[in-house]
């Protein structure tokens, strides 16, 4: 027993040194590469134009900032999105142990997620429920990705690499990654559980010089994919004496994942008014993908998908002479895409093997003036060119452009500040020599006080034919046109808080919205209109209650959010140990005929519990998922593995 015990222990530790010495080969090879960067690092010095009153100056404010930083991660509040529903700061993503967005936004009353695994690139979090991919993650420059897209979801990005999520008009996201730190410092967050779990996220942030920041990150994660049951642990026969046995989860297959990425960033801000950022990333991606074939339900027929993306980014800000300003951003991808799939020969099972490959360039412009100290004008310009190479051999060539002009007006009453905003222009779309020109615009208001804020939006967009890579459509529309508007308001109280949200969208096709899913299936239907209510409770005595209600025009009618969490604080210490009890549920979807079954549409009832103690910046957690083993899908394609574990820690470390 000790032998089997310690023989699992060094296979951790191996694992752990071995994603470790990547990412110590991706530093030093930034190193090596960047040698006049560092030169000038070291000729420019921390104290470069100091006397020594300036020098004690900085020195304090070094300390002091270093201080307030590691507040930051020692935080004990646990009321999630209180304070902010529209800004989730450092904070509350380190709490959540969340290891990807759609995990973090799980919880959050705007948003619903669907999930292809029990953590995967491939899943997805949902603005108001949105199917279609009408909403926009900005991750710090001018280019933005949907969020949906065929081979990829939502969680390519890390929790661990962002610093802060601010939440736009119109459930659009912009994401802010670590900035110009005075100090070192790094994060880690390592989690275990079934099916092989092993997750290692790794980040460091050290500044080489008062004005230069150089980034690095390591994620690793993988679940085996391979089939389980109940039978033998008791688990089923415990479930099946209260509850109806055709809705347990008894026996069924996970599908693999298997996940590396890396990535480094180099940031140089010489003084407030120009800043400068070079970024690249690299990802080695497989996931099994369900197939749309008859197979009993324990053996659902799978095709692995293996992605190798690469993204080399440059980003250029600056003041120009005057109230001008002038924004640059340059971008190259390339992934290629493998699809391994079952076939027969001669009555042998042999794996067929199909190639395909994404490449896009894009450059974007963004200048303007500053007029007066309240308003901003200018014109944004953005143009991608992809080449999609399909499985079948064929080439698919594109060109995307999109020239706006904007505006932006800033005010301050006595009692209120707000944002008034309006954009416009025309989205160019060739695609094999057929070009599509649509107009688009949008207009918002913004209000805030003290303990309420108010925002509201409409606007009319586009959304871009979605490359299948099996068969291209020529009779597929390029541009599909959608119109869409909102109301949201949030107040808060003492002890309560009150959040209410309304979408309306219109316009999207079917068609369109389901091929920008995998297989060509959406979870469900686009709705037209979605109501949010949601209403919290605390922090009374380390008592705190949330719940949220997504109402749909359409089925699922109903998603609902609730979580009740108590924490204490051992011996009146800042340290506390919280436990959290949350559950989600969704009504029942039209139904849908996939492998050969219909019950993908079932309620989804799912109750979760997670135990954590925090310990200055250190946190352990344990967490048990679908606590009531019920066999349900986000997807058709994806049931749930039923009742699992999961434990780890994540820790911030400075210095």
């Amino acid at each position: 027993m000790m032998e089997c015990y310690n023989g699992v222990i060094c296979g951790y530790l191996r694992l752990i040194m071995k994603i470790f010495r990547r990412t110590a080969f991706l530093i030093c090879t930034l190193l090596v590469l960047c040698p006049q960067l560092l030169s000038a690092a070291e000729k420019e010095g921390i104290h470069s134009g100091l006397d020594s009153t300036g020098i004690n100056e900085y020195r304090d404010s070094l300390i002091e900032r270093e201080r307030s930083r590691v507040d930051v991660f020692e935080h004990t509040g646990t009321n999630f999105y209180r304070q902010n529903p529209f800004h989730i700061p450092a904070p509350v993503i380190f709490a959540s142990d969340a290891k990807s967005p759609s995990e973090l936004l799980g919880t959050h009353p705007l948003f619903s997620s669907v999930r292809f695994g029990i953590s995967s690139s491939l899943n997805r979090f949902l603005p108001y429920g949105n199917v279609a991919p009408i909403n926009t993650i900005r991750q710090g420059g001018l280019f933005s990705s949907t969020t949906g897209s065929l081979m990829s979801g939502t969680d390519l990005v890390s929790a661990n690499e962002i610093s802060d999520i601010f939440l736009e008009n119109g459930g659009n996201l912009s994401y802010r990654r670590t900035g110009l730190l005075t100090v070192p410092e790094a994060t880690l967050l390592w989690e275990n559980g079934v099916f092989d779990e092993n997750i290692l996220q790794v980040r460091f942030s050290r500044p080489l010089s008062k004005h230069l920041l150089i980034s690095a990150f390591s994620n690793f994660r993988h679940f085996d994919g391979k089939s389980y049951s109940h039978d033998g642990n008791d688990v089923y026969f415990t479930y099946s004496r209260v509850t109806d046995t055709s809705h347990l989860s008894h026996k069924g297959y996970n599908p693999l994942t298997n996940e590396h990425t890396v990535g480094a960033s180099l940031a140089w801000s010489p003084d407030k008014r120009q800043n400068t950022i070079l970024d690249f990333y690299y990802g080695d991606l497989s996931n099994e993908i369900a197939l749309d074939k008859e197979k009993p339900r324990d053996q659902l027929e799978h095709a692995l998908i293996s992605r190798y993306p690469l993204r080399l980014q440059f980003q250029s800000s600056r003041d120009l002479p005057g109230e001008w300003f002038i924004d640059v951003e340059g971008r190259y991808e390339n992934e290629p895409i493998t699809r391994i799939t079952a076939g027969d020969e001669n009555g042998r099972v042999v794996p067929v093997r199909n190639d395909a490959r994404r490449d896009e360039k894009g450059l974007a412009l963004r200048s303007g003036l500053k007029l007066a100290n309240n308003d901003t004008a200018g014109i944004v310009l953005e143009v991608r060119r992809n080449t999609d190479d399909l499985f079948d051999g064929s080439k698919v060539l594109s060109l995307k452009s999109r020239p706006e002009l904007f505006y932006r007006h800033s005010f301050d009453l006595k009692s209120m500040e707000g944002t008034i905003g309006a954009d416009a222009g025309a989205f160019f779309h060739d695609m094999e020599g057929r070009l599509s020109v649509r107009p688009f615009w949008n207009a918002g208001i913004n209000l805030s006080s003290e303990n309420s804020e108010i925002r509201g939006y409409v606007k009319q967009d586009n959304i871009p034919y979605t490359v299948p890579y099996d068969s291209f459509a020529e009779n597929q529309a390029r541009l599909d046109m959608y119109y869409n508007a909102g109301l949201e308001f949030f107040r808060k109280w003492e002890k309560l808080d009150l959040l209410l949200g309304y979408q309306f969208v219109y316009g999207a096709s079917d068609s369109n919205v389901n091929a920008s899913w995998i297989n060509g299936q959406a979870p469900y239907r686009q709705p037209r209109s979605v109501l949010v209510i949601a209403p919290g409770f605390g922090e009374w005595n380390g008592l705190s209650f949330r719940t949220s209600a997504m109402i749909s025009d359409c089925k699922p009618y109903l998603k609902t959010s609730t979580a009740l969490s108590y924490t204490v604080h051992p011996v009146s210490t800042r340290e506390y140990i919280r436990a959290l009890l949350s559950f989600d549920y969704w009504s029942e979807r039209e139904p849908v005929m996939f492998a050969g079954y219909s019950d993908w549409n079932i309620p989804i009832y799912n109750l979760n519990v997670e135990i954590s103690a925090h310990i200055r910046s250190f946190r352990l957690f344990y967490k048990i998922d679908n606590l009531l083993n019920r066999r349900f899908a986000y997807i058709p394609g994806y049931y749930s593995p039923g009742l699992t574990f999961r434990w780890g820690f994540n820790w911030f470390i400075q210095r």
